[in-house]
């Protein structure tokens, strides 16, 4: 069984989800066995998952592609986002993916070593806006993201995107060519102290919502 860091889902809390899951964050369709009590539920393998906590959990959207406009909406809809003081820059694409290459599994513009955005989802975002409107389908490329922006660099090598970056850890914004997409931030040593297990049931994670000084005093 394998599993990866989680955003969390608006409808978690939903009244519609039967009592015993309502309100819980969860990592694998195994997982809602686990809390249910199913006989056959992988319960070691999902507590050995539970010791690192920050790495399951992400607040914010992995990756989110959309029209600019729906973009916009999102980040003013939400005041952690919308209170940011974006630093806009735009990036030679070239550049971006000649790191990339060298160093796929690394983050960008994090505050400490273990923080930061992860290299993978910036590139899939990029790949996202500088696509031409017949190479993409709902909110995402119809190819592998790193040959349509190796094709897009054959044909236009000083090709660049407009790059949003706030102050604190919140999402990354890509804007270019009617789109956008936001990147959430890797930071586990935050992310942490969001979540606990359930006092009725030590499989269940609850997720608190993340605040501004919890950002800040990370």
């Amino acid at each position: 069984m394998r599993t990866g860091s989680k955003c969390v889902h608006c409808d978690e809390d939903d009244i519609l989800l039967p009592e015993p899951i309502r309100g819980g964050h969860y990592l694998h369709y195994r997982h809602f066995c686990t809390v249910l009590g199913c006989e056959y539920a992988p319960y070691e393998k999902i507590d050995a998952y539970f010791s690192s906590f920050g790495k399951l959990v992400n607040p914010f959207p992995l990756l989110c592609r959309d029209t600019i406009e729906r973009v916009n909406v999102i980040i003013s809809d939400d005041r952690l986002l919308s209170n940011r003081e974006y630093h806009i820059f735009v990036a030679s694409v070239a550049d971006l993916m000649r790191q990339f290459k060298s160093r796929p599994s690394a983050s960008l513009y994090g505050s400490t070593r273990n923080n930061g955005y992860p290299f993978t989802k910036v590139m899939q975002a990029i790949a996202y806006v500088i696509a031409d409107d017949g190479e993409v389908g709902p909110k995402r490329v119809l190819e592998p993201y790193k040959e349509l922006i190796e094709r897009h660099l054959t044909a236009n090598p000083g090709l660049s995107v407009e790059i949003c970056r706030p102050d604190l850890l919140t999402p990354l914004v890509i804007v270019g060519n009617g789109r956008g997409a936001l990147v959430g931030a890797d930071n586990p040593a935050v992310y942490e102290k969001l979540v606990s297990r359930d006092p009725n049931n030590q499989y269940k994670l609850l997720v608190r919502p993340i605040t501004e000084d919890d950002l800040r005093n990370a």
